[in-house]
């Protein structure tokens, strides 16, 4: 079951900004002010923000220090493995996370790398284990459907980028991403975006091919012309037709 977005205030429900960028939103009956990120989760907001730069990427020459600057979409669980301080044998958390480095020992004060404990390799494949297993979880839930958090009434999730969905049954706004599917929801919408940026660039370049074939269609046009007079219209249509091949 997905949990609703619910107005603090008032408890009443109402729909996110479609942009998650827009960091707050009003509610629809008392119109008080909302966090985005508290009901979406972090990863889906930057995930629009990636999104968004990546928009204006493609309109620009490339540009490295731009490139470098370009928005993080935020990753990590905060899971930790328990493991002996390998100096004075305390209990260590150590972070699962491959973004997190070291790991201090508040018994003994020591700093360690964490791959002193768990390599890189393990942590990697662990995440994406966890991955895996929360895009399936996921998959479940748009071929299943989902009960509404307010009312309890079944509705069909889309395939798509969505984080939310209105409920059938009582008009709620239901969050796609509740009972930890907020990181799945965000790759998914990754996904969806990246797509249609691909898509975009394809029909670029299939638009810009068809105009350097009309630039050539042309000066064949007018070279033939030159040489066959207004007579030669005939070859200038065969000319066209071999330009179009």
């Amino acid at each position: 079951m997905g949990s609703a977005v619910l107005c603090a205030k008032c408890g009443a429900s109402t729909s996110l900004p479609d942009d998650l960028r827009v960091p707050t939103f009003s509610c629809s009956a008392c119109h008080e002010t909302l966090s985005t990120a508290e009901h979406v989760g972090r990863s889906a907001v930057a995930v629009d923000a990636l999104m968004g730069w990546m928009g204006e990427a493609i309109n620009k020459p490339f540009d490295a220090d731009a490139a470098r600057s370009a928005p993080k979409v935020p990753h990590g669980t905060g899971l930790t493995r328990s493991m002996p301080c390998q100096k004075c044998g305390a209990a260590l958390a150590v972070p699962l996370d491959l973004t997190v480095h070291q790991v201090r020992c508040d018994a003994c004060a020591r700093t360690w790398p964490v791959a002193a404990y768990i390599s890189d390799v393990e942590r990697l494949n662990l995440d994406m284990a966890r991955q895996v297993a929360e895009n399936a979880a996921f998959a479940e839930r748009v071929t299943n459907g989902m009960r509404c958090a307010q009312c309890g009434g079944h509705n069909d999730v889309p395939d798509d980028d969505s984080v939310q969905i209105v409920c059938a049954h009582c008009g709620a706004a239901v969050l796609l991403g509740g009972d930890g599917h907020e990181e799945a929801v965000a790759r998914r919408r990754l996904k969806h975006g990246v797509f249609a940026v691909r898509d975009e660039l394809i029909a670029r370049q299939e638009a810009k091919q068809r105009r350097e074939r009309w630039i050539a269609l042309a000066v064949v046009g007018v070279v033939v012309l030159g040489a066959a007079g207004v007579a030669g219209v005939g070859a200038v249509v065969a000319a066209i037709g071999a330009v179009l091949r």
